[in-house]
């Protein structure tokens, strides 16, 4: 119930005045996960997705699936990427993609991209806006 001076009495809930529908919370609940699940996930992961493709399976923070592959005695987490990949990405890169896009095509991280190019001495174009 609402108090005379326009404040929400203790342990009230706000209701909508219009039709407009309620806000919901940008960040994930937390997930809790089953014994049997995170048999699942720790499988999933080892057959090649990645931490960021189960967070967004699961609805939950990649920082979860982390813990619960570390739980499951997974505790490399990186991708090992081979020198084929790495030549792969000099190729997309100097066809002109993006290191998002072709962190996209070898499912890996764009940081991953730009850290194997450097590595590589592929020149690095200038970030767009920044020439």
């Amino acid at each position: 119930m609402v108090a005379s001076d326009g404040n929400l009495n203790k342990n009230e809930v706000s209701m909508p005045v219009d039709d407009r529908p309620l806000r919901l919370s940008a960040h994930p609940q937390k997930q809790v996960f089953k014994p049997a699940e995170k048999l699942i996930v720790a499988a999933k992961y080892k057959d090649g997705a990645t931490t960021y493709d189960l967070a967004a399976e699961y609805h939950c923070s990649r920082e979860t699936i982390v813990k619960t592959l570390k739980q499951q005695g997974i505790t490399d987490l990186r991708r090992v990427i081979t020198d084929d990949e790495v030549d792969q990405m000099e190729i997309l890169y100097r066809q002109g993609l993006s290191w998002v896009k072709i962190a996209e095509q070898l499912n890996t991280s764009a940081s991953a991209v730009g850290r194997h190019l450097h590595a590589k001495g592929a020149p690095i174009r200038p970030r767009r806006g920044f020439e």
